[in-house]
């Protein structure tokens, strides 16, 4: 029996159950709805009419069927997948690094083929046969590669009929339910999506039992002005026109339903429309709403969101959870792998330095102070790689700091001793896992995650992993393994282990036959309302022939959850961002076309570019409020020919540099970058001029080689990667002749090198405490006779094109570099000069 429903579906069900039940109170009830949630509100709601019924069992039929057990054994998805990776690395398809993710996608279509009951052919012609058909096409080699592939797959994970994937569980558990003997009644409430094995299930408990269907044919409330104006814009051209429709619709409904009920909201960022919901939220709650749901159609503005409202003090209950790979407790384990696989890189030591789940056994002062020390060891000695080789840098730390170097040593010696464990070798899924698990307790990691909701659940996915991968065939090297369990980090959710508050975060489609005061839809761009994944297997056309759910399908399964969602809200606000990387963001096609229906039916364009609510007003500085001032102990005493360039050209940046003390050099060295290769040139040359302060008592010849000696020994002691070091010294050495036939050229008009690379200091001002002390260090400073008695000149080495900003500051009076050289010099000074040695 189908019973139509002219009001609310739930009211409706419940109404009928309650009325059957008083007439026969002694007859089995089972009531099946279409999805979890719901089972608790509607068992709340049966009870306030039948508080004494006992013979009401209320579940979904997934639920129902899931008490019988299968016969066979159900394969866990991690030996599923396994079978299909190996099964493409024996055939040589794709590339390493892609199978993984190929298996996933494969166990996807498998499981969906099976769910929508389709056989498959036992040999591929016949299928590539099916797919020609429905390509309306000949049979070409990309096609029989195609099914070829799919059908090899579809058979490596159906060899055995007692091993059973999920869905063929379910499938066999839904047989064995009908199979029972049943009475009494089964009220099916809007059961809609209904897979064929569930159809037939019903079908056969309808033999025994009184079977009643309860569902609509069009999603929402008869009677309500939102949910009439919503099927009216989104009907399609069988109806009539949009315009058409709208104007019908104004004629009849001449106020617009959604004024006050639905507004539709661009925003310019991901940090506006994650602020301008969480002012709407509490805005909510001020108001008194205390059933609020956000839809997080975009996971980005929806994590952003929530830490806004967390923040604020506003519990948010996730009932969809988050994906594990974006979790902190999932990072860790894979920064730990990447330091293992990298041979101990210096960003993936930092990454983990930086978790508290590292050596999560010792206090969190002691953690600490060892991740400080090991940090500062890596920049003062410029580690890049290998463990052992920072610990020998450790040993040569002054004795003041050893209590925490003994700390530091210590931590690396656990990270050193867990890395052992992994040779480079290929291994069982199992034997990587449990080398993993070991690895892990022996940082300390275990301790750490155990402390932590996401810590906790992650470790037991480690640990269902190692149980399930037991029979998990062939060996995997350590990247092979690494990549599948990022994978299952992925796929895996993390659910939160907290109570249910009055704002919950949910899909679209968790929210369906649910009433909530006020709903927030985050994201609802084209490209997340529907959130279609791109199908690595077989386009629309082909997946209808085969039974598979389409785009258009998706598309309905959408058009008719936001009927329901929003005709059964007093209030919803819909975001979404207009503006992508520079670039217009489109809104949802539906969204799009109710916007363009308001504005033909009631003249006014339902969506707006900028949030209807205030924006948060900057709090008023009190009267009388002090300005901050600087302490004395911050006020720089002293002032390089940098920084004096540096506070002429910014006074923000001079003061963070030299004020702040933010001018720190914190990053290590991987390459040779043009700052280093500019320290080695004028090291190079102080030491050339200083065994060589005449340069034409050599020949040309013996100066070249001479300058080529110093070059390449100062560049072979530098500790980067020699091929880079390679290339800048050869760099160097190609303007060797021409450098040395302008220092003879110079010498012959006279000049002499007198010295290099010297500090120099002047005091500026009077002679008064918090004086400032300019100083700088003069590259080289030149003498010759002349009439007059000694000359002196100032040349400062520059590897800038002349042509560029140098020229242009000194045209513009810009640059002083030279001028505060003279000034430091503290002597008459007759020439002051760059000398351009990149320029050759």
């Amino acid at each position: 029996m189908i019973a139509s429903c002219e009001e609310d579906i739930l009211e409706v069900g419940l109404r009928r159950i309650v009325s059957d039940v008083l007439q026969h109170p002694e007859t089995p009830v089972v009531v099946l709805l279409p999805h979890a949630a719901l089972v608790d509100l509607f068992q709340k709601r049966l009870a306030e009419s039948l508080p004494s019924a006992s013979s009401l069992y209320i579940t979904t039929l997934a639920r129902w069927a899931a008490e019988q057990p299968p016969i066979g054994r159900i394969v866990p998805e991690i030996e599923r997948l396994s079978l299909i990776f190996n099964a493409l690395r024996e055939r040589c398809w794709f590339e390493q690094e892609d199978r993984w993710v190929l298996a996933r996608e494969a166990l996807v279509l498998v499981d969906e083929l099976t769910r929508w009951g389709f056989t498959m052919p036992q040999d591929p012609e016949s299928f590539s046969e099916q797919l020609a058909l429905a390509y309306a096409t000949h049979r070409s080699t990309p096609l029989q590669f195609e099914a070829r592939l799919v059908h090899d797959l579809w058979w490596v994970l159906n060899q055995n009929p007692l091993e059973l994937s999920p869905t063929m569980a379910y499938q066999q558990q839904l047989t064995r339910l009908a199979a029972l003997p049943h009475r009494g009644s089964c009220y099916v409430v809007a059961a809609e999506r209904l897979i064929p094995a569930e159809l037939h299930c019903l079908t056969v408990l309808a033999r025994g039992m009184t079977l009643v269907r309860i569902e609509c044919s069009e999603p929402g409330r008869e009677g309500d002005h939102c949910t009439r104006a919503l099927r009216a814009a989104w009907d399609g051209p069988a109806c009539g026109t949009l315009s058409e429709r709208a104007q019908t619709l104004a004629r009849h409904m001449p106020i617009s339903p959604f004024v006050g009920r639905v507004v539709l909201v661009g925003m310019e960022s991901i940090e506006r429309e994650a602020h301008e919901g969480a002012l709407q939220v509490r805005q909510w709650l001020t108001s008194g709403c205390r059933n609020i749901a956000i839809v997080a159609q975009d996971r980005v503005v929806s994590r952003r969101l929530r830490a806004m409202l967390e923040r604020q003090g506003v519990a948010v209950y996730d009932e969809s959870g988050w994906t594990f790979s974006t979790t902190a407790a999932s990072t860790v384990v894979m920064r730990w792998l990447d330091l293992v696989r990298s041979g101990g890189y210096y960003r993936h030591l930092q990454d983990l330095l930086h978790s508290p789940y590292l050596c999560g056994d010792w206090p969190a002062e002691k953690r600490e102070r060892a991740a400080s020390v090991l940090e500062n060891q890596m920049l003062r000695s410029n580690w890049i790689s290998d463990l052992g080789v920072l610990i020998q840098h450790l040993e040569g730390t002054t004795s003041d700091q050893q209590e925490g170097v003994a700390v530091a040593r210590d931590m690396l010696g656990r990270l050193q001793q867990a890395a052992q464990l992994f040779q480079p070798q290929a291994l069982r899924f199992a034997q990587w896992l449990a080398r993993l698990m070991q690895s892990l307790e022996i940082c300390g990691i275990i301790t750490g995650l155990t402390l932590d909701a996401a810590g906790r659940q992650l470790l037991g996915i480690l640990n269902q992993l190692g149980q399930d991968a037991e029979r998990i065939p062939g060996k995997f090297t350590l990247a092979e393994w690494v990549r599948s369990l990022d994978l299952q980090f992925e796929a895996a959710s993390f659910m939160e282990e907290a109570p249910r508050g009055p704002v919950c975060m949910t899909q679209l489609s968790m929210t369906r036959l649910r009433s909530f005061g006020a709903v927030l839809v985050l994201g609802a761009d084209a490209d997340h309302l529907p959130f279609i994944s791109l199908q690595a297997y077989f386009g629309d056309v082909v997946r209808a022939a085969l039974g598979l759910p389409t785009r258009q399908d998706i598309l309905e399964a959408t058009r008719r959850d936001l009927i329901e969602l929003i005709s059964r809200a007093g209030t919803v606000k819909i975001t979404w961002r207009n503006e992508v990387n520079g670039e217009h963001n489109r809104l949802a096609p539906l969204l799009q076309r109710l916007d363009v229906f308001h504005q033909i039916a009631w003249g006014k364009p339902l969506l707006s570019m900028r949030s209807p609510l205030p924006a948060t007003p900057a709090p008023a500085f009190a009267p009388g409020m002090p300005a901050p001032r600087l302490q004395s102990s911050h006020v720089p005493l002293s002032l390089s020919a940098s920084a004096h360039n540096r506070l002429l050209a910014c006074p923000y940046q001079f003061f963070a540099a030299a004020v702040l003390r933010l001018d720190d050099d914190t990053t290590i060295q991987e390459t040779v970058d043009k700052r280093d290769y500019g320290q080695l040139i004028h090291e190079v040359l102080y030491q050339f001029h200083q065994a060589t302060p005449q340069v034409s008592a050599l020949t040309l010849d013996q100066a070249i080689a001479r300058l080529t000696s110093l070059t390449r020994s100062a560049f072979g002691k530098r500790k980067i990667p020699d091929e880079e070091m390679r290339a800048w010294g050869l760099r160097w050495e190609s303007r060797i002749p021409s450098y040395v036939a302008w220092a003879a050229a110079w010498e012959q008009d006279g000049w002499c090198w007198s010295e290099g690379e010297k500090m120099h200091e002047r005091l500026l001002g009077a002679h008064t405490p918090g004086q400032v002390v300019l100083k700088g260090k003069l590259d080289r400073m030149d003498r010759r006779r002349s009439s007059d008695g000694e000359e002196v000149a100032i040349l400062d080495y520059k590897l800038k094109s002349f042509s560029g900003r140098i020229a242009k500051d000194i045209a513009q009076g810009e640059d002083v570099q030279l001028a505060v050289y003279t000034l430091l010099a503290d002597q008459p000074i007759a020439r002051a000069a760059y000398l351009l040695l990149d320029e050759g």
